[in-house]
């Protein structure tokens, strides 16, 4: 235990040194407690000096990402639900990932956004929770504000999402899919011309016109195989070259 302690030690003596050291300073924690809680449960010998092990490991893991953290690229993600709760950190480890996404937000979150994001490449997605205050007679004018507020986030290179399927009904109805097809494709097409890089993962998403179940955790939001979906999706295009990736 106490060599455990000794490397949880180094690691934050370390951390207290940085400027970002309260982006990290819970991350690191939990990382050594559960190396720590183990160890306090485990009555092997021989076992117990793995759990040393680990934390050493640890320790050399989380000294080398602060070495380097300064030389990572900024990656920003803003939008809803979908982009807070994404684990960046986990699938984007070569970037520094900055997360301004907000559960329940929508177009209205997007168009007040200040931050100053212009040293990153931005990912935005959300829509999902402005779907049932559109109608035929307003969605153009949603479109309208939508892309504005897209184009007005400062980036070095700004990269879209579609609006995600969702699942509403008990009756395995598609209809409110069906219309969020058709708001992506006006979407997509009032941002012809632009630098924005489109994501189109929808059909990825879909099983019979419906959020694929093996995709969600609630109809609506997406569980691990699906963020494996968008990191892959994304991570193809972040190795283009700025202002050449092609849609996908």
């Amino acid at each position: 235990m106490d060599s455990v302690k000794e490397s949880q030690k180094r690691v934050f003596e370390i951390l207290n040194t940085k400027e970002y050291k309260e982006k990290k300073n819970h991350t690191y924690f939990t990382m050594f407690g559960e190396i720590e809680e183990a160890a306090e449960a485990c009555t092997n010998v021989s076992v117990l000096r793995s759990y040393a092990d680990r934390a050493e490991a640890l320790k050399i893991r989380l000294l080398n990402e602060m070495d380097k953290i300064e030389e990572k690229p900024k990656l920003a993600f803003v939008g809803n639900s979908h982009i807070a709760f994404w684990a960046l950190n986990i699938y984007f480890p070569q970037w520094e990932c900055l997360n301004y996404g907000v559960p329940g937000e929508g177009l209205a979150y997007v168009e007040a956004f200040d931050v100053d994001t212009s040293d990153c490449r931005v990912v935005i997605q959300f829509g999902s929770n402005d779907i049932y205050q559109l109608n035929d007679e307003n969605v153009d004018g949603y479109v309208e504000r939508y892309v504005k507020a897209v184009l007005a986030v400062p980036s070095r290179q700004t990269y879209l999402f579609c609006i995600f399927p969702r699942n509403d009904y008990d009756d395995y109805s598609t209809s409110v899919n069906k219309f969020i097809c058709m708001l992506n494709q006006k979407i997509h097409r009032k941002l012809e011309g632009t630098d924005i890089i489109y994501l189109d993962v929808f059909d990825r998403l879909l099983q019979d016109g419906r959020l694929n179940p093996e995709l969600t955790i609630d109809d609506l939001h997406l569980n691990g195989k699906g963020y494996s979906i968008l990191s892959e999706a994304l991570r193809r295009t972040l190795e283009q070259p700025l202002k050449q990736a092609p849609d996908l």
